[in-house]
């Protein structure tokens, strides 16, 4: 983050003076000037001084005049990680620490703390907290409710309901003890906080966690922007999914840059309108230099978030959940901090046959990886801090972080993360996560290495504030005793609870004994028996004090009887002894076993440990299917040299070192290319919520984490064009992908492929199957849709020709004009006009193709390609004359009233016409089976070939995505992307032995059984080790794994609906 000047001034009086006397103003004049300037300094002071006195509230009643100047001596000191003071003093003055050293004396007249014993850390710091500010109002979306496309919100602020970057929550701070409580309790001194509500969330506030009124505990009004993903409380439609999220997220940030250049030129010739007042793209104006502060949502999603930071240069921090270990690597590469909650997963339930049937090895991964996760962020060489955000007990911090450091994690990086680290970043490292003469009085007591097993926290101090959270009259009483209770052996144990509370219980051989109403009162421990204890009846109390062997005192039964009782501390010091020299070996055992999890990318039963190594291969004694030139090659020869085909042809020699397959009684074709897919997209295939979306991009959300990329090569498919779905007239872009399992979302992409885009005709698009009551987003008919695409064209010609003319300015009159505003949406769109970015169009009626046709054809582009088109074979002349390709299914029909007319015969009829034909998927089973698909034409087609045939799912496609200079035939220079069939690659009997992509083979039958076989075993393990543990399993609505959607063109969902009410499936 970037260092600035923080808000306000100190005024140094003798300073000044100083100056006044130094050298520099020995002449008389320039010391009677500085005299001069010192007495206005005078006045400005004695000014500021009754300003800042009439700006606090008059005293009612009596004047607090409590002394605040304490010395607390005798203690370890951790003044910061790596540096410690033994036997030492801090000083604190007014709030403030004057002095920490080993030699101090202790001034006359403070109040003095003997520590003797214990450690002293500096306070802690949260990033990332909703403290002191009110919740969100509203539900969200709703779950099956009509969408609302526009709200109605006050003030000029943005015109989506999940933008607050206007909000400062400085304004709304009020401090609450109880609530502060949940993070003094585990050291923390100071938050930064905001609501956790929306995509921009406004700016958040540096506080302290100390006693006060809000003017009073406000380190920094000015903190970090928050941001999100998820739109939260919004009731506004959109965005409904994550590539709508990102967009609009895209769109604020170009405006916030662009906002403050429009508003001080004179010349606005090029804006549609008077640049409007928005106070949310003005406060906006320092995230650039300062960052945002952002919650990705998941670990896949940190990596999406840094590649949108990237885009504008902007310093970001990222909250990280339990996952982020399985990008360590990728997320170290961007340099962004990370806020790592500590929220570990519960495992989740083994106990019967059908629970580990349930159990995926993705999810006992997570549960096993997610103690070790810190130490795994911190060895890849990321910039860490803590944070409580997202747990839900807030008890859990501490062991969940001494977890951490039993599995790796050093100590002087854990306390980093909690104290300089944040400081930093927040840029109040002169003030907070030191223990320095002039930082704030901010300190945690523990009775012992904080970092320890069994240390405990005592106390925190916020602003020199004490807070006990174990009050100093139980810290005696605290420990195991052993002894008798009603004629029972066993132990008693005296530990705090949160609240300074106690909590009491006897453990003994056939159970524990719980007590309640525990408590203590000058010096005695007085508490109440839950049931009966050998001869002791329910209810009795005990009353204890401590003694040099531990406790004494007597037991009081319910009828008044008393019973004296001695408790030794020291016989149980003994037997706990070896206990603990168990433990502590059992606990060194645990900490150094590796994990028996893999790490496997993706994090999936069949995840790569290592990505297949590009080789030199030569296929040997294969037919061939080069759907090129040389046609069908029988008992012939594939060479591959570095991930290109070289040479295809008989009794070629293998160069040294290469991979022989003899492929004898086996096809070689080339990887199978699906034109319509919707596998690998993350979180929502529609962004339905507009009727035009051209600004969303499938690159955005494409994912590594979707098993449908190792099944679609286990079916020989290698490339697949990812497509918005069909919910409105103009969707969003799409993205080829190259099925590289292993490989995250930029090494899938095929950078090759041109851009495209998806429009939709048809029912889908006016809504006519989206139920009665949703009938208010225009257009409604086909008529509507014919027309809004024509104008949502037609503004992109003239947002292209406002551009244009601006550019052709001269440098000094740009300098005077407003430029025009960057617009994603109409940038999309004039780039289909120009013909930079191919439209696929979903399409049914013959009508409806012919009227875009006849649209495209006026605005001067050609339609690259028809999908589903299942009328196609009605216009089949005229798009070979307009010269769009078609894509279409085998043999789907009658599956709505549109597609009514539907005939097996379709493709055969437009390959006859010259329209240049494939078969796709748009599904995520029959992508595993193209060939399938394909050869269906074989039985509803007269005078075709097989290679015609084959054609369908190899070159065609990629003709259809301008990539087949690069793939879809066997022809030396393409890349090396090709499938051995064991086979007739027509055959229903046909399965794919081997699916290469670049040279590297991704997929093998013998490969595939091997990690069959190692992920069983693997889960067995992990199971094992979660019955060996004492946690409890998750319960149904708590799995910590969201599921991969399997999406089609049609699901129209509002994906943070779904999950801001918990369900991640």
């Amino acid at each position: 983050m970037e260092p600035r000047q923080r808000s306000g001034a100190s005024l140094n009086i003798m300073q000044v003076c100083f100056a006044c006397q130094s050298k520099e103003h020995s002449m008389p004049i320039e010391r009677h000037g500085c005299r001069v300037a010192v007495n206005w300094l005078f006045a400005i002071v004695l000014i500021l001084a009754g300003a800042t006195a009439a700006a606090q509230a008059p005293i009612q009643g009596l004047q607090d005049n409590a002394d605040s100047h304490y010395a607390l001596v005798n203690a370890t000191v951790v003044t910061e990680p790596g540096e410690r003071l033994d036997n030492a003093t801090i000083l604190i003055e007014d709030e403030r620490i004057v002095a920490v050293g080993e030699d101090l004396e202790a001034p006359q007249g403070v109040q003095r703390i003997d520590l003797e014993g214990a450690f002293v850390y500096p306070g802690f710091i949260d990033l990332m907290a909703e403290y002191g500010v009110p919740s969100a109002e509203g539900d969200g979306t709703s779950w099956g409710d009509p969408p609302i496309y526009e709200v109605e919100r006050p003030g000029a602020v943005s015109w989506n309901a999940a933008l607050h970057a206007d909000r400062e929550w400085v304004a709304a701070f009020e401090p609450d003890g109880d609530a502060a409580e949940r993070w003094r309790g585990n050291g923390f001194a100071a938050v930064q906080t905001a609501r956790l509500d929306g995509i921009l969330r406004g700016r958040g506030a540096l506080v302290s966690l100390a006693p006060g009124s809000a003017n009073e505990r406000v380190i920094d009004a000015d903190g970090l922007h928050f941001g999100a993903f998820n739109k939260g409380a919004s009731s506004q439609a959109y965005p409904s999914s994550l590539m709508g999220s990102i967009a609009l997220l895209r769109q604020t940030l170009s405006d916030a840059q662009w906002y403050p250049q429009a508003l001080a030129a004179d010349d606005t010739r090029f804006l549609d309108e008077p640049v409007a007042m928005q106070r949310g793209l003005a406060a906006m104006q320092d995230v650039f230099g300062r960052g945002l502060l952002f919650d990705p949502g998941n670990a896949e999603s940190m990596l999406r978030a840094s590649a949108l930071a990237a885009e504008f240069d902007l310093p970001m921090i990222l909250r990280a959940d339990a996952h982020a270990w399985e990008h360590a690597e990728a997320l170290a590469e961007t340099g962004h901090p990370v806020l790592v909650s500590l929220d570990f997963p519960k495992p989740p339930p083994v106990a019967t046959s059908g629970d580990v049937l349930d159990a995926s090895v993705a999810e006992l991964r997570r549960w096993e990886r997610a103690a070790y996760q810190p130490a795994m962020l911190a060895e890849a060489g990321l910039r860490m801090a803590f944070t409580q955000h997202g747990m839900e007990k807030a008890d859990k911090f501490w062991p969940n972080l001494r977890r951490a450091v039993e599995r790796g994690l050093g100590a002087d990086t854990a306390l980093a993360a909690l104290t300089t680290t944040p400081a930093d970043l927040i840029g109040a490292d002169e003030e907070l996560g030191r223990i320095a003469p002039g930082y704030r009085a901010n300190l945690v007591v523990a009775d012992g290495d904080l970092f320890d097993s069994d240390a405990r926290l005592l106390e925190t101090w916020v602003d020199g504030h004490r807070h006990e959270q174990v009050a100093m009259e139980q810290r005696a009483l605290l420990g195991d005793y052993a002894g008798e209770l009603g004629g029972v052996e066993g132990t008693l144990s005296v530990a705090p609870a949160r609240g300074k509370k106690l909590k009491v219980s006897f453990e003994h051989e056939d159970g524990k004994l719980s007590f309640k109403e525990a408590s203590v009162a000058f010096g005695e421990l007085r508490a109440r028996s839950a049931d009966a204890l050998g001869d002791w009846p329910k209810a009795t109390r005990l009353v204890l004090r401590p003694s040099d062997e531990g406790l004494s005192g007597e037991t009081i039964g319910p009828d008044g009887s008393t019973r004296a009782l001695a408790l030794n501390q020291a016989a149980v010091a003994d037997e706990e002894a070896d206990k603990n020299d168990d433990k502590q070996s059992g606990e060194a055992e645990t900490a150094d076993r590796a994990p028996v999890s893999r790490i496997v990318s993706p994090n999936q039963a069949f995840g790569r440990a290592e990505m297949p190594q590009q080789r030199d291969v030569l296929v040997r004694n294969a037919t061939i299917w080069t759907q090129g030139e040389q046609g069908v090659l029988e008992n012939a020869d594939l060479l591959v040299r570095d991930g290109l085909i070289r040479e295809v042809g008989e009794d070629l020699a293998a160069p040294q070192g290469a991979t022989v397959i003899d492929a004898e009684g086996r096809h070689v074709t080339p990887g199978l290319i699906d034109e319509h897919s919707h596998i690998a997209i993350s979180r929502g295939v529609n962004e339905g919520s507009h009727p035009v979306t051209s600004e969303v991009r499938i690159a955005d959300v494409v994912t590594g984490n979707d098993v449908d990329i190792y099944r679609g090569l286990a079916g020989g498919t290698t490339i697949a064009q990812l497509l918005h779905g069909s919910a409105n007239p103009i969707g969003g872009q799409a993205q080829v992908i190259k099925l590289r399992w292993g490989q995250d979302a930029e090494g899938l992409k095929m950078n090759e492929a041109p851009p495209s885009i998806k429009f939709a005709l048809g029912e889908n698009v006016k809504q006519s199957n989206w139920g009665d009551d949703v009938d208010s987003r225009y257009p409604q008919t086909r008529m509507g849709v014919n027309t809004l695409m024509r104008a949502a064209l037609n503004a992109s010609v003239a947002y292209r020709e406002r551009h244009q003319a601006y550019n052709e300015l001269s440098s000094r009159a740009r300098r005077d004009t407003a430029p025009p505003r960057v617009d994603y949406q109409l940038e999309a769109l004039a780039e289909v006009v120009n013909e930079e970015r191919f439209v696929h169009v979903h399409s049914y009626v013959a009508s409806e193709i012919l009227a875009f046709m006849r649209l495209a054809e006026s605005m001067g582009f050609t339609i690259q390609t028809f999908t589903h088109i299942l009328e196609g074979y009605k216009v089949a002349s005229e798009m070979a004359e307009h010269g769009a390709g078609a894509s279409s299914f085998a043999d789907w029909w009658a599956y709505k009233y549109e597609v009514i007319d539907a005939i097996p015969y379709n493709t055969c009829l437009m390959m006859e016409a010259g329209v240049l034909t494939s078969v796709n998927s748009d599904s995520a089973d029959l992508h595993r089976r193209l060939n399938q698909e394909a050869a269906k034409s074989l039985t509803y087609c007269d005078n075709v070939t097989e290679e015609q045939v084959l054609d369908l799912v190899t070159i065609n496609p990629a003709r259809q995505l301008e990539i087949d200079e690069y793939v879809g035939s066997l022809e030396p220079g393409k890349q090396a992307d090709f499938v051995i069939w064991n086979d007739h690659p027509l055959s229903v009997y046909a399965r794919a032995d081997e699916t290469w992509v670049d040279g590297r083979r991704y997929f093998s039958r013998s490969e595939d059984e091997e990690l069959r076989q190692a992920a069983a075993s693997e889960k067995q393990a992990l199971i094992e080790r979660v019955l060996a543990g004492d946690e409890a399993p998750r319960e149904d609505d708590e799995q910590d794994v969201e599921h991969q959607h399997e999406w089609h063109c049609e699901h129209n969902v509002d994906v943070w609906a779904i999950l801001n009410r918990g369900d991640q499936s």
